[in-house]
């Protein structure tokens, strides 16, 4: 009966676990015997292994972040060298193509002056007795009147720092609705009738005021007008602007514009 009680009694009343039977027991033993002891709570341990947890995959988030911006911007950076060195590219390109432009355009001008000087030299007579001389005359150059006419409206010059600036409106005065071409030449001289080629616009070799060749200046081809707007600068050499040359010639050569104007103190 005495056994009987006491296992009932054993079943019935268990012993309850130790406070921090939970927390884990960390010892550290010397070589010279010491043992040493420290005890973490198993809940420390549990957020702290929580925590780190978080912290390496908010790592892993920021390399790979970083990863991908770095292969962006690397990306970026490579075709920017390319487009670049398109640019340079091209840019040689259009220097290479204006510059065979130029040659062009001065190939097709010393070609036109060639031929003009040909249709211009003089041709030599043959020898004719004295006795026949007075029947034969020689052949007049006859030109033919320009069938339209331009004239020159709004003209504004106005002195600045470093020589003079000019505004005025090549006008169509013509009675038909066709519109007209030619050469405009604008010519400045100084007050010793001094011609300095950085005046003229186009450049271009003047004599007595006139140009040598008409078809050197600038060509237009106008409905009703044209407008037109010219910077001079001033020559140590030749002193100031003094007066305007603007003359105008038809595709054949024929005069139809001259007017003078002087550039007077403002």
């Amino acid at each position: 009966m005495d056994g009987d009680q006491q296992v009932t009694s054993a079943t019935t009343f268990p012993k309850e676990a130790p406070p921090g039977s939970h927390d884990i027991t960390i010892m550290i033993m010397k070589k010279v015997g010491r043992i040493r002891s420290f005890t973490i709570s198993y809940c420390i341990l549990f957020w702290l292994s929580i925590f780190l947890s978080l912290y390496f995959l908010f790592s892993l988030f920021i390399i790979s972040h970083y990863m991908d911006m770095r292969y962006r911007y690397r990306n970026q950076s490579k075709s920017l060298a390319d487009l670049e060195e398109k640019y340079n590219n091209m840019e040689k390109g259009l220097l290479k193509a204006q510059q065979r432009a130029a040659n062009l355009e001065a190939y097709i001008e010393s070609t036109t002056h060639k031929e003009e000087a040909k249709d211009t030299a003089p041709v030599q007579m043959p020898d004719i007795p004295a006795e026949k001389q007075s029947t034969v005359t020689a052949p007049e150059k006859i030109i033919a009147p320009a069938s339209y006419s331009v004239d020159i409206e709004g003209l504004d010059i106005r002195k600045s720092d470093p020589g003079i600036v000019i505004d005025f409106r090549l006008t169509n005065t013509s009675s038909g609705t066709d519109a007209v071409e030619g050469y405009l030449h604008i010519i400045v001289s100084d007050q010793y009738n001094n011609y300095p080629s950085i005046w003229n616009s186009p450049s271009r070799e003047i004599t007595d005021g006139i140009p040598s060749q008409y078809r050197s200046g600038e060509r237009f081809i106008i409905q009703r007008f044209k407008q037109y707007h010219r910077e001079f600068t001033s020559e140590s050499s030749f002193g100031v602007p003094a007066r305007i040359t603007i003359i105008a010639y038809d595709p054949s050569g024929n005069l139809i514009l001259r007017k003078e104007f002087e550039v007077r103190d403002a």
